[in-house]
């Protein structure tokens, strides 16, 4: 039987932590028609060296994360660490074609991302290959022709990893069984 072709939305990030605005994130990408499953891809290094918690981790938060939803539709993958090493989007998108022939990848990115283009491998390759679902943010101004969010809710991993740093409580923005899964696993101290 041949596998008929998916169109799967390539949400990459840190993850770290995951929060509530990931999650209407994949509402919002798995509602609007243009993609059959939001496969969540935490990235293994970053990019640009910031420090992360260690990649099982942050994989284990986002299958937290991806726990209410239908598993046909939201998946987590753990290409980027199968990988090793500092990967860009571009090798993973190519890797995963290559696994998958009869998928169609479109990127979940934010609107300010598109500013940030020359700090992306090769990134005109990259857009055509996975053609970007973007995300309003506040502040940006996506060009004309692309699917764009309303700007959702505007959450910082950041900030988060700051209020748990200093014992604040996180209970709105992160889903509770990621937050259990940060207490229990000592992170973000």
């Amino acid at each position: 039987m041949i596998e008929a072709p998916k169109r799967v939305a390539f949400f990459g990030g840190s993850f770290n932590p995951p929060h509530i605005g990931h999650g209407l994130l994949i509402t919002w990408a798995l509602s609007i028609g243009e993609v059959d499953q939001v496969w969540l891809v935490p990235c293994n290094l970053h990019a640009f060296s910031k420090k992360l918690a260690a990649f099982e981790d942050r994989l284990e938060m986002c299958r937290l994360l991806a726990a209410p939803f239908d598993p046909q539709q939201v998946k987590t993958c753990a290409i980027e660490g199968e990988l090793g090493g500092e990967n860009r989007t571009i090798d993973t998108i190519l890797a995963l074609k290559k696994r998958h022939p009869n998928t169609s990848f479109r990127l979940l990115i934010g609107a300010d991302v598109l500013e940030e283009r020359e700090q992306w491998k090769r990134f005109d390759e990259l857009m055509v290959l996975s053609p970007p679902i973007i995300v309003g943010r506040e502040g940006y101004s996506p060009p004309a022709g692309y699917v764009v969010s309303p700007p959702l809710i505007q959450l910082s991993s950041n900030k988060i990893r700051e209020q748990l740093k200093s014992k604040k409580s996180v209970w709105d923005s992160v889903p509770h069984n990621v937050v259990e899964y940060v207490r229990t696993h000592r992170l973000y101290r």
